[in-house]
């Protein structure tokens, strides 16, 4: 990772030693973790879907997942690995998760949504995570293809329990999202399934720091391409699992991570990874 192979790290956060950082990054919670590393189930698109993108879908949720793993491996150093496997169209489209209890993270995709998979019509994908049971531990994922283009940002959720009502009453057109806005959806909801919540932004403040764990963006901006996971979301798995990685010595069960504890634990861990390196806080 490009901020590992520099001699010099420069970490300027807006002058931390004299603001307050109400802002926070949310985990799952609740000891939501994976105990070894997840197999990632990646469901094959209907016929019409994997057609029209000509695998291009499945391309995305590789180099997604792949993305996770070798920036966490480049950021902590530990056992971040995860096991991908392709599950044939024909082979689940009228299958349950507990049909798959190999299958830890699911990966499918689907053309909109009008309210036949979750109520919030106006997501662009949402994650589902059942770890009741000791047996099979699993975080689905379903990522929306297409978006109703609007002036404001529409959401990405965690079980998109809150009812967004669509205005029937002028029609409503649908229109297919570029691969960049797609992957973004993607890499969002795959830090659910690892086990990072939400972006929790303090609006008296302007210490927004960049991250992918926003609840809402524009899937229609011309910035949308990710090569890179944010410093602060890498962090807060790095807290839940600890540097080892997965199969580690325990989950986080704090709800919230202030920013200021992500903050410092990203010098932290950057001057133990790089003890040669300079790690400047603060203004220039």
């Amino acid at each position: 990772m490009k901020v590992l192979q520099t001699t010099v790290i420069t970490l300027l956060f807006m002058g931390l030693f004299s603001t307050s950082f109400a802002d926070s990054i949310e985990t799952m919670g609740g000891g939501i973790y994976h105990k070894e590393n997840p197999l990632v189930c990646i469901m094959e698109p209907e016929p019409e879907l994997q057609e029209r993108f000509y695998d291009e879908l499945l391309l995305l949720a590789y180099d997604s997942v792949m993305l996770w793993q070798n920036n966490l491996k480049s950021y902590s150093g530990g056992n971040w690995y995860m096991v991908m496997e392709l599950v044939p169209h024909e082979k689940h489209f009228d299958k349950m998760v507990y049909d798959f209890p190999r299958c830890n993270i699911f990966i499918e995709f689907s053309k909109d949504n009008y309210g036949q998979h979750i109520d919030n019509v106006d997501a662009l994908g949402y994650a589902q995570v059942d770890f009741s049971k000791s047996r099979h531990q699993w975080a689905y994922i379903m990522i929306y293809t297409e978006a109703v283009e609007k002036g404001t940002k529409i959401s990405l959720c965690i079980g998109c329990d809150s009812k967004q009502e669509m205005d029937m009453t002028t029609k409503q057109e649908m229109l297919e999202m570029d691969s960049d806005a797609i992957k973004k959806v993607l890499i969002h909801e795959l830090g659910h399934g690892l086990g990072i919540g939400h972006y929790v932004q303090d609006l008296r403040t302007d210490n927004n720091i960049e991250s992918l764990m926003y609840p809402n963006f524009n899937p229609f901006s011309n910035k949308n391409e990710i090569e890179e996971i944010p410093l602060a979301d890498l962090e807060v798995l790095r807290q839940i699992y600890e540097s080892d990685g997965f199969g580690g010595l325990r989950g986080l069960h704090m709800k919230e991570i202030p920013m200021e504890d992500i903050l410092f634990g990203i010098i932290e861990n950057m001057s133990e990874r790089c003890p040669t390196c300079t790690v400047q806080v603060g203004d220039d």
